[in-house]
């Protein structure tokens, strides 16, 4: 299959996404929630064509530089369910679901995380995502905390479609989310490149070399026809 770069991905697709601040115990962590990947031809009310389930949101942000951010508490986190998208900078991550999306004929996809927070090196992700354990044990941060039961719930209602795509990674400080994911994705066709990393364990799909890239995107297609 062939590889479109990213100045060509990006005349064909808009990415939005929304973005918070979550207050935990007095320590402010930068989050988002979603993030939809539309092509130029997407018809606005049609559903997602895929549903997208990621490690965390890296180090994505709004386009605009002027954006202030909402910020939300524990106790409020359940306002979530639907708000307003903004203008989002691509990344390397998202480029690869546009080369799916390409290849399937798809014209929208919504990402989510098992975390909500943004930090785009995995090793200071699990710092911060370790922190983040030791000041709320329910994770408020993932959309399959119990605290956002709700919010998971609206978002599955809305979509059509039986397939559920995992990418998360290979991180084992995240196996519970991992685990809590599957659970409320029983009813789904679960679609990843498994890896041997740990039992729930998925590929990413942006590994550093290009050649990676490609045969992680050969792989995933392949999955995707079965």
């Amino acid at each position: 299959m062939d590889f479109i770069y990213a100045d060509e991905l990006k005349k064909k697709f808009d990415v939005t996404g929304y973005f918070y601040e979550l207050d935990v115990n007095n320590i402010i962590f930068k989050c988002r929630n979603r993030l939809d990947i539309k092509s130029k031809e997407h018809v606005n009310g049609t559903p997602p064509d895929i549903i997208v389930v990621m490690m965390n949101p890296g180090s994505s942000k709004p386009k605009s530089t002027d954006y202030i951010e909402p910020r939300y508490s524990v106790s409020n986190i359940d306002s979530l369910i639907e708000q307003d998208m903004v203008e989002t900078k691509p990344d390397n991550t998202q480029y690869q679901i546009m080369r799916v999306m390409l290849e399937k004929g798809w014209n929208y996809a919504t990402v989510i995380n098992l975390s909500d927070l943004r930090n785009g090196n995995s090793g200071e992700f699990s710092k911060v995502f370790d922190t983040m354990s030791i000041n709320n044990l329910s994770h408020p941060d993932s959309i399959f905390s119990d605290l956002r039961e709700q919010e998971l719930d609206f978002l599955l209602s809305k979509y059509e479609s039986d397939i559920i795509l995992i990418g998360w990674g290979n991180l084992k400080n995240q196996e519970e989310f991992m685990k809590k994911a599957f659970s409320k994705f029983k009813e789904y066709n679960i679609v990843g490149v498994k890896s041997e990393n740990c039992e729930y364990c998925y590929s990413h799909p942006s590994p550093q070399k290009q050649e990676q890239k490609v045969q992680w995107l050969k792989n995933i297609v392949e999955l995707l026809t079965i």
